[in-house]
C-alpha cells in the first residue's frame, strides 16, 4: 500500500507520542518545577505527555553520548 509506505518512510526511526493537552488538568501532574517557578493556585503545573516526552529525550541525550 502505498500510503502505509510513505508513513513508514516519514515516520521511520522517529518517536510519536499521543497525549493530551488541553485547558483542563485532566492529565497534569505536579512536579520539582513548581518549587522553582511560583504557580498561583494548587493546580499541578505539567502535562504528563510533557513529563514523559522529556524523559525519552534525557535517555537519548544520555544514550548518545556513549
Amino acid at each position: 500500500n502505498l500510503e502505509e509506505s510513505a508513513v513508514r518512510e516519514f515516520l521511520g526511526k522517529k518517536i510519536v507520542l499521543v497525549g493530551y493537552l488541553g485547558p483542563s488538568s485532566e492529565d497534569k501532574h505536579y512536579t520539582p518545577l513548581r518549587s522553582k517557578i511560583k504557580f498561583q493556585g494548587t493546580e499541578p503545573d505539567t502535562y504528563g505527555i510533557v513529563i514523559i516526552a522529556n524523559a525519552i529525550r534525557t535517555l537519548l541525550e544520555y544514550y548518545a553520548e556513549e
